[in-house]
């Protein structure tokens, strides 16, 4: 299991201990920093392609928090990198966008001009500021246009940086927390849920071992709990994940141990999170738009089990092994979740 549900990427120079990137990473153990290993004058190519491995590393989706001149470093990566690659970004949060064919643009890096003016294939949320030395708002306004970002403008915000006077930043971490639970959009569905043939196509794919290891997301997961406990109840369900969860890892070369591969606690939790969202879905709602809709609600929402768990915990042999309650219960929780 992977906790990280968001890649922190500095700009040039990376991000010192008082950045509010740097706070957020001590904030929330699930925010990881991608390191590059040229901070000053970097090549775009050798930034991209540090990018993209720390993507692959994390089997989960997640929101790229980007500053500076790591904003062109995601265009530039969504440009490059496969719709397969894409599936695994919730959303971005670009910050102080800079323009590396502006008047300022500081001398060293190579290859992020120009930046690519593109629509981005997930969702973002551009922050600028009214005097920003880096870009202006006019360029700015521009790139949320072109890459379909939401634009927000800070007033007199400089570079949204310890200068400009932003330690831990709460309106940011908002934002950060708004791409992370939003509902997935149905132009970002993916293909295996474009219909009930294409669901079946993944269902058997999963079960035979054939369904590609880096479209097995947590989305994929929810997605798969979905449309068995369609038409299975919830102890058989839970038997048939069981089964499917272990045969996949072992047909993908893993390993199903006291420390990797298939783990219970995680998988009762979301199986019963599922079953209780099923449960209140209207009658006569088909098989497809039932997973569509968990899809919708869930895919982004892999950081759920922090309302209830230390991570520490979910760590422990012990819950990877057996069923382990939160402790206390929370309220409020469909009684599926929870059951013995």
């Amino acid at each position: 299991m992977s906790d990280i549900s968001a890649l922190i990427l500095p700009g040039l120079g990376d991000s010192g201990p008082e950045h509010w990137q740097s706070e957020w990473e001590r904030r929330d153990h699930s925010c990881r920093r991608v390191v590059q290993t040229e901070w000053n004058a970097p090549n775009r190519a050798d930034w991209v392609s540090c990018l993209d491995a720390a993507i692959v590393g994390v089997m989960q989706s997640v929101v790229l928090v980007a500053h500076s001149t790591a904003c062109p470093l995601v265009a530039h990566w969504a440009v490059s990198a496969s719709p397969v690659r894409h599936l695994r970004v919730r959303g971005a949060l670009l910050v102080a966008p800079s323009d590396p064919e502006g008047p300022n643009y500081p001398p060293g890096p190579t290859g992020f001009a120009p930046v690519p003016m593109v629509r981005l294939p997930f969702p973002s949320i551009v922050v600028a500021s009214s005097n920003d030395p880096y870009v202006s708002t006019e360029r700015a306004r521009a790139y949320a246009d072109a890459w379909g970002s939401r634009y927000v403008e800070l007033e007199g915000a400089g570079h949204i940086n310890v200068a400009a006077g932003f330690g831990p930043w709460p309106e940011g971490w908002a934002l950060l927390e708004e791409l992370r639970s939003a509902p997935v959009p149905d132009e970002w569905m993916p293909s295996w849920l474009a219909s009930e043939e294409t669901l079946d196509t993944f269902l058997e794919g999963f079960r035979d071992g054939t369904f590609p290891i880096t479209w097995w997301t947590h989305g994929a997961h929810v997605g798969m709990a979905a449309a068995i406990l369609w038409s299975t109840a919830v102890p058989h369900a839970l038997n048939l994940m069981r089964e499917a969860i272990r045969h996949y890892n072992t047909s993908q070369g893993g390993h199903n141990t006291e420390t990797s591969g298939y783990h219970e606690t995680l998988t009762r939790l979301w199986v019963g999170a599922v079953a209780a969202t099923l449960s209140t879905l209207p009658s006569g709602i088909s098989r497809l738009e039932a997973v569509r809709q968990v899809y919708r609600i869930y895919a982004r929402r892999s950081g759920l089990f922090r309302d209830w768990y230390a991570f520490d915990l979910l760590k422990s042999t012990e819950a990877r092994r057996e069923w382990v309650a939160p402790s206390p219960v929370r309220t409020g929780v469909a009684g599926a979740l929870f059951a013995p």
